[in-house]
């Protein structure tokens, strides 16, 4: 999961600030971090003569959950490790501006600036920086523009420090070539696939099928089973059988009249001038009835595409601005109008009015949704209810029947999920099935003892089962009478295979054995440029064998004879190429161990103390 929320923060300078955690987190050796962390506002984390306060982190928890973490529950981010991963970066944060301080270290406007400038994701589409997108991409990532730029000033001092140092790290560039050369090698070659075919092989004799039955008998054999009766609760459940009244739908309608209205947007035109005078001579050819686009191209050198901001809500503009260019009419210029940016001069081409989903329209999702919520309310107070019946010695079916709740029996389930074929277990109950493939109740099911009650289990989307195995078969020997045609199947595929592979070496030892095979296009070590199901089986053959030479490719479902044909070496542009992306990736793991290090003496020097 926690994997998932750092491939979602797609933003660079995001992950510019999450850079070192590793190394960092690695130094705190944070363990069990309690809810006492947020009790108060008391020094949580201390370096030297810096720090932050249990509220400092619990912020910062909650702006990355909202932002990074996809907006999933607190309990949820605390459970993936995220509460660990924001203390461990503010942890090394402190420690960090604890060494600057003792080293005198300070960041300037200027450097902030060219750090803004010089970011991606505050760049439009012809690489200049705009500010719609610098305010887009700060807020999306839960900063205000104060906020950015104090975090912006302690990236850049951990930049001096480590750059300092670090930076020299560098991989030999002789190495790198080689590890080029061998990824960018390709190959050509030639194939026919002989396919198993099971349902052309005739059944076998009793004979036959007792011998090969005999030779995989532990094959065969019946693993634990147990049976189990179970009490599931699910919010589905629950919301399915609740009715939501007209009157709590229309309030809740107009309680969120927001997410169903779309604010009024602008396709707006904007330049920006660094001199008031500058933008006021724009602005006077403007009025005298010069194009926007013509004027921004000759004093600014600016395209059409510049110019254009695209449609923009009223936040989306700097403040000031955003109100000037609200209030203005359809074709009206505006400014100028300073900003932190500069003065600013605006047109507006189109304005789409505010629109708002009609109650009929979003009645059900409404009903659906209130119903969800109810039922998640609703299910602690039954699970309350559950634990205390079971306390008080009532059976599974008794505190079943008095909560109106249906027991779940499963019969025949193994430690994996299978049934005593091998197969994952099938059930037309859905709370069965459901939880025939949860590792949380499987692991329960054969802790618990049987007849034994379990107690209230909490599982995936906040619902709970609370289980009883009632009987359990030992693992056995099955006689063939049991499995009679699963063997004739496993036979018959054994079969197959094997008479595949017998075609594919007479075609082998045949003189126009690939008559009928043409030679590939160009394909690389992953099976990338191969056209087959087992385009990394051929391409690992390929890659081990010299041009002309056959190989035998067992697949599974077949055999495969393979030629290799030729050998096409990458060019020197493209190795150079190559071995510039595979420097950043290994320059920024040497750096990341000798940061590692400056981490472990920095921790020594300002004695850091995470609560």
């Amino acid at each position: 999961m926690l994997q998932s929320m750092r491939e979602g923060v797609k933003s660079p300078f995001m992950k510019f600030f999450l850079l070192f955690l590793a190394a960092g987190f690695a130094l705190w050796g944070i363990g069990d971090v309690g809810s006492g962390l947020f009790a108060g506002s008391n020094k949580a984390i201390e370096a030297g003569n810096r720090s932050a306060t249990a509220i400092d982190v619990a912020n910062e928890f909650e702006r990355v959950r909202r932002t990074a973490g996809g907006g999933i529950s607190t309990g949820d981010a605390v459970q993936y490790g995220l509460l660990d991963e924001v203390v461990g970066t503010t942890a090394r944060t402190v420690l960090f501006e604890a060494e600057a301080d003792r080293l005198g270290l300070v960041t300037t406007p200027a450097m902030q600036k060219t750090a803004i400038q010089a970011e991606p994701s505050f760049k439009n589409s012809v690489g200049a920086f705009s500010e719609l997108a610098f305010r887009r991409a700060i807020g999306q990532s839960g900063f205000t523009e104060q906020s950015y730029l104090e975090r912006l000033n302690s990236v850049l001092l951990q930049e001096q420090l480590l750059k300092a140092v670090s930076g020299a790290g560098r991989f030999p560039a002789a190495l790198l070539d080689t590890i080029s050369q061998y990824q960018l090698e390709q190959r050509t070659a030639s194939w026919i696939e002989f396919k198993a075919q099971p349902e052309q092989i005739e059944t076998p004799d009793d004979t036959a099928l007792a011998s090969y039955y005999d030779a995989q008998r532990s094959t065969y054999d019946a693993p634990v089973m147990r049976d189990v009766d179970v009490l599931f609760l699910s919010p589905a459940q629950i919301a399915s059988s609740l009715s939501i009244d007209e009157e709590t739908l229309q309030q809740a309608y107009q309680d969120r009249l927001d997410e169903f209205t779309t604010p009024e947007t602008r396709a707006v035109k904007q330049m920006v001038f660094s001199d008031e005078d500058a933008a006021k001579a724009a602005a006077q050819r403007l009025a005298d009835g010069e194009a926007f686009n013509v004027v921004a191209a000759d004093v600014l050198n600016w395209s059409e595409e510049d110019t254009d901001l695209g449609l923009v809500q009223k936040n989306d503009l700097a403040t000031g601005l955003n109100d000037a260019v609200f209030a203005a009419a359809l074709g009206e210029v505006v400014g100028p109008v300073e900003t932190a940016f500069g003065f600013h001069l605006a047109t507006i081409d189109a304005i789409n009015t505010t629109e708002q989903v009609e109650f009929a329209d979003v009645k059900t999702s409404i009903s659906e949704t209130l119903a969800e919520e109810q039922a998640i309310d609703m299910i602690y107070d039954l699970v309350a209810t559950l634990e205390d019946a079971i306390g008080s010695g009532a059976s599974l079916d008794e505190a079943a029947a008095a909560n109106a709740i249906t027991v779940t029996s499963i019969t025949g389930i193994d430690a994996n999920g299978y049934n005593i074929d091998g197969n994952p277990f099938g059930s037309d109950d859905e709370a069965a099935q459901l939880l025939a493939s949860d590792s949380l109740f499987l692991t329960q099911l054969f802790e618990t003892e049987i007849d034994e009650i379990s107690p209230v289990i909490e599982t995936a989307g906040d619902s709970f089962f609370i289980l009883q195995p009632v009987a359990e078969a030992e693992a056995r020997e099955r006689d063939l009478s049991e499995v009679e045609q699963r063997v004739i199947v496993d036979w018959k595929a054994e079969q197959a295979i094997q008479k595949a592979r017998e075609l594919a070496e007479n075609a082998q030892n045949a003189s126009d054995g690939f008559a009928t095979a043409a030679p590939s296009a160009p394909f690389t070590r992953t099976g990338a440029g191969i056209d087959s199901d087992f385009a990394r089986l051929i391409a690992n053959a390929s890659f081990e064998t010299a041009p002309t030479q056959t190989i035998l490719v067992d697949t599974g479902a077949g055999t495969i004879l393979l030629r290799t044909e030729t050998i096409i070496a990458a060019s020197a542009d493209d190795v150079q190429e190559q071995s510039q992306l595979i420097a950043a990736s290994f320059d920024e793991l040497t750096q990341t161990d000798m940061n590692t290090a400056i981490n472990i003496r920095l921790a020594d020097i300002h004695n850091l103390d995470v609560n």
